[in-house]
């Protein structure tokens, strides 16, 4: 419906509406604003310049109040807001009282959103944040994140590229839909993909994908929209294989498992409010999965009902309270959240932990005072910086000293390296000393030469056929087969060298 000539000249001169006088309505003629169709080519830089050239206008300038330089621009807004979601221009949604006061106040908060500096941090898909759950987040961010053409960036991935014609009814004196609920939620269900500048809106969501998949197992995915920079198709792509319908399903089999499958009982550690939260999150899993297939949620109703016969205690405080739910038919037995309200402080579980062998749950340390111990020269036995150790006397130092070795022993004697080390050193020191017996027993030559003969007279038969034995290269002694066991006396004025103490046996 276009606005009439006498709603033009209303729009332009009514007090409730722009406030203009009517001998300054030649003068926007002049400047090009015949029509309220004409605003939207007039810009907050534009109107700036209309502001001054009608000041200056001769022979007469025309006069146009600050509040009338105001609602113009709030109008040319909202001209291009209805041009974009496809909205004709009437006197209801152009009327400055009712629908552009609304209007104003949601741009102003597009405008920030689109100005703030600390903008959103895309997320990343993780081991924790599954492709799943990254979805959601990931629309989210997109709903926060405003494109060049001052439109949330989550109006690329809608599910229909091809706006509908016939757009649902405005609210009386709204400038939005019961459906949208928003100016934001117009725009994006209502922006077409063909304007000019989707394409720039279309490669930031590119870039936003990249990012969010780059170093993962789906980046070749979206790899074949790199060239064009294709968001919305990248995205279809990441949809279709790894969160197609029969993901969806096989969520919702999940769901409905947790919620039809699982009994409380009360005879464990698992409280009732656990029990319910995991209805609770089910649910809105549920609700999640009802946006990509075809699946009825269930209502109030049933939710109490499927969450009342899961529980299967016989707790007479619990089968109580549940008595007192279903009797209200009204009120919590069509109310999840004030049914389980009512119910979780009747949790059985929960009473006995907190009653249960009369133990605290938290102890708490009021102060911790560190006593330092001292020595009879009243050092303090501890460690001592370099300056700390300078102050003290030779007697302090001493004991010092003491304290300290005796603490290191302390502990190498309970240590199974140092054990390792101490059996490492004494067998080094055997091995010496068995080095240096050796080596005095082979180099004095003279003393084994005594040693074999005085064997060789006390032996009480010598066989005819005894072997030579070569000692040193000098001395020849014949050698008797046989041996007798008795210990042989050592030569005169020597001591025969015995086994050192502590040699270890092999």
């Amino acid at each position: 419906m276009v606005l009439t000539q006498n709603q033009t000249t209303a729009f332009f001169t009514n007090p409730a509406q722009m406030n203009i006088l009517d001998a300054t309505i030649p003068g926007l003629v002049a400047e090009g604003i015949v029509t309220v169709d004409d605003l939207s080519d007039f810009k907050t830089d534009e109107f700036v310049t209309l502001a001054a050239n009608l000041r200056r206008a001769v022979p007469d300038p025309f006069a146009l109040g600050a509040k009338s330089l105001k609602r113009l621009k709030v109008a040319a807004n909202a001209v291009r807001y209805y041009d974009t979601i496809g909205r004709p221009l009437t006197a209801l949604n152009m009327h400055y009282g009712n629908c552009l006061v609304t209007f104003e106040a949601h741009w102003d908060s597009l405008i920030t959103k689109k100005k703030d500096g600390d903008a959103p941090e895309v997320p990343k898909i993780t081991k924790t944040l599954t492709i799943t759950k990254w979805i959601e987040t990931f629309e989210d961010f997109l709903f926060q994140t405003v494109g060049i053409r001052m439109i949330p960036l989550a109006y690329v991935i809608r599910a229909n590229d091809i706006v509908p014609v016939n757009a649902p009814p405005l609210l009386t004196g709204m400038p939005y839909s019961a459906q949208h609920e928003s100016v934001v939620g117009e725009l994006i269900a209502r922006a077409s993909h063909a304007h000019a500048n989707f394409a720039d809106d279309n490669a930031k969501l590119y870039q936003y994908v990249e990012e969010a998949t780059r170093s993962t197992e789906y980046a070749p995915s979206i790899r074949p929209f790199s060239r064009r920079k294709n968001g919305r198709g990248a995205w279809l792509a990441l949809l279709g294989q790894y969160a197609g319908k029969d993901i969806w399903l096989a969520e919702i089999k999940r769901c409905e498992q947790i919620i039809h499958g699982r009994i409380w009982k009360g005879n464990s550690n698992y409280t009732l409010e656990t029990f319910v939260g995991h209805h609770r999150a089910s649910y809105i899993q549920l609700e999640r999965c009802a946006n990509y297939v075809d699946y009825q949620l269930p209502n109030e109703r049933t939710r109490v009902t499927h969450l009342l016969d899961s529980i299967e205690c016989s707790d007479a405080t619990l089968q109580a309270s549940m008595a007192n739910v279903r009797a209200d038919d009204q009120g919590k037995m069509v109310d999840f959240e004030a049914m389980a309200a009512y119910l979780i402080p009747s949790c059985p579980v929960a009473k006995k932990r907190s009653t249960s062998s009369g133990r605290r749950d938290n102890h708490q340390i009021s102060a911790i005072e560190m006593i330092p111990h001292k020595g009879e020269t009243g050092v303090e036995l501890c460690y001592h910086t370099p300056e700390m150790y300078r102050t003290l006397n030779e007697d302090q130092k001493e004991e010092l000293f003491s304290w300290r070795e005796k603490k290191r022993q302390g502990k190498s004697d309970g240590n199974g390296d140092s054990k390792r080390q101490r059996t490492s050193g004494a067998t080094k020191r055997n091995e010496k000393a068995m080095k240096q017996v050796i080596s005095s027993l082979t180099s004095d030559k003279e003393w084994m030469v005594a040693l074999v003969k005085t064997a060789i007279q006390e032996s009480a038969a010598i066989p005819a056929a005894a072997a030579a034995v070569t000692i040193g290269a000098a001395t020849t002694v014949p050698m008797p087969a046989h041996l007798p066991p008795a210990p042989l006396p050592p030569p005169t004025g020597r001591v025969p060298p015995q086994r050192p103490q502590g040699i270890l046996r092999r």
